[in-house]
């Protein structure tokens, strides 16, 4: 007979479950009811605004047309948040800022876990300055999306606006902590830390915000200013004439406030949309909204002109040519477009146009410098080179700070034999369009000639850096033999 086998521990005795409600039990069911509660109320027994209705009377027509489509949009689905928020942004691309902030509200209400909508009413609250509105706004869309960059430098803008700096820089922070390569972030903290005399702090910011975004005109200033203060007047005078030379704006990434761009359809913010477009590299998507600006208005030169640049940056210059005409058929007297399609003619060596473009653009404005730059450049290529060098200094006369022309310049100086003032000039042009390397390689040449081989093999490496390798003859010319002298290369 099998014996029994004993069992350790103490028996497991299970209570008997009791019919009913645990208290946890009902504080959710309590919670639940609230949220359905108040979710009844606020999505049945609210009372929608009255879709925004702005006076449309003096807009282009196409304008007129967005506006009233977004708004039937909402009046057919007034509970689609997505319908309010688009209705928002048409307004917002048209400087309707108001009648936006009023379509976001609603958005939010109808869809308040959609970051985008309390942010982009903040950006319009701003542009009306209810800036008390629009950091609670802002606040709403941190606290549903903390990885969005760009949120943390309008906190920032607006912590600035209210003189609140330290919370400024706090935010600057923040976004680069979400988005390291955030240049307006680098950008804030670096001018925020200048005003506190911080230098050097405030030059790591600067710094890395001009790798950032070297062609930012701000940037450089911000740069020139800081470089007065440590003295160095040399670096001060560099960066005050590259911002000169440069546009203003600090880009920000912003998809959310590229979404309302898109919606513009006006003619300043279609050629907005696409410079823009351009800018990143997406010319065939610029050249159709260009054509599309023609359409609402063919009977402007200044668009002919401006879709020909775009071809012309392209590589279509016979397509372009075409376009710089249709823009002096509309205005005889465009100097733009008569220096342009000089350029054109000079490329393809047509130089008995080319001189005639460029005298008709100087019989209109007698000091352009772009037009007695490329009149000079067409002087020099029939081989007449004082006449040539005096149409250079007269460009440079009416502005100095043409990279080209002191480049084109200096070529003239070399094959006058007046090596030093080519210098002077290469170097010039090299300052102020430090990012090109074949001025570099030039300078490099230059100084070879003389046999600075020191001076030499510092603009062979800024060449080097800016993708121009220079040639193996240049090269094996440079290591300290004077006798090997590449003056030749330049002959």
């Amino acid at each position: 007979m099998a014996k029994k086998r004993k069992v350790k521990g103490k028996p497991h005795t299970e209570k008997p479950r009791r019919a009913g409600m645990t208290l946890g039990n009902l504080v959710l069911l309590v919670a639940g009811l609230l949220v359905a509660g108040i979710f009844f109320l606020t999505h049945f027994l609210h009372e929608p605004p009255a879709v925004p209705d702005p006076d449309v009377s003096a807009m282009e027509p196409q304008v007129a047309a967005k506006i009233a489509a977004s708004r039937d949009r909402v009046a057919e689905q007034a509970d689609s948040a997505e319908n309010w928020g688009r209705l928002g942004m048409v307004f917002q691309a048209h400087g309707l800022q108001r009648e936006a902030a009023t379509a976001y509200g609603e958005a939010r209400r109808l869809d308040p876990f959609e970051f985008r909508w309390p942010y982009l009413q903040a950006q319009a609250l701003k542009e009306v300055r209810e800036l008390v509105d629009a950091v609670q706004s802002l606040d709403a869309a941190i606290e549903i999306e903390k990885r969005y960059a760009p949120l943390f430098v309008l906190r920032a803008f607006l912590h600035e606006q209210a003189g609140a700096f330290g919370e400024a820089m706090a935010s600057y922070r923040a976004a680069l902590a979400v988005d390291p390569s955030c240049v307006v972030a680098e950008f804030g903290l670096g001018r925020l830390k200048l005003n506190e005399d911080e230098r050097e702090e405030s030059l790591g910011h600067l710094e890395r915000a001009k790798q950032l975004q070297p062609y930012a005109g701000a940037i450089r200033a911000t740069l020139a200013r800081l470089y007065r203060r440590l003295g160095d007047r040399e670096k001060a005078l560099a960066e005050a004439e590259r911002a000169r030379d440069l546009g203003p704006e600090v880009s920000l990434n912003d998809p959310v406030m590229a979404e309302v761009a898109e919606e513009a359809v006006s003619v300043v913010g279609l050629q907005d949309r696409a410079g823009k477009l351009e800018e990143r590299g997406e010319s065939a998507r610029a050249e159709a909204l260009l054509r599309h600006v023609i359409e609402l208005r063919p009977a402007e030169a200044d668009l002919y002109y401006n879709l020909a640049n775009n071809l012309s940056r392209q590589g279509r210059p016979e397509q372009a040519e075409s376009l710089y005409r249709k823009t002096l058929e509309l205005d005889p007297e465009h100097v733009s477009a008569l220096i342009n399609l000089g350029i054109l003619h000079g490329q393809r060596r047509d130089l008995v146009e080319a001189d005639r473009l460029y005298q008709l653009a100087l019989t209109i404005e007698p000091d352009h410098p772009a037009a007695l730059s490329g009149l000079g450049n067409v002087t020099a290529l029939k081989g007449q080179l004082v006449e040539a060098e005096e149409l250079f200094r007269r460009s440079l006369d009416a502005d100095p700070t043409r990279a080209d022309t002191h480049y084109a310049l200096a070529q003239v100086l070399v094959y006058l034999g007046r090596s030093s003032l080519a210098i002077e000039h290469l170097s010039e042009a090299a300052r102020r369009a430090p990012e090109r390397g074949e001025i570099h390689l030039d300078l490099a040449v230059a100084y070879a000639r003389q046999g600075d081989f020191g001076s030499a093999w510092k603009h062979i490496a800024e060449a080097r850096s800016r993708g121009v390798e220079p040639p193996p003859e240049l090269l094996r010319a440079l290591p300290g033999d004077v006798s090997r002298s590449p003056g030749s290369l330049l002959r």
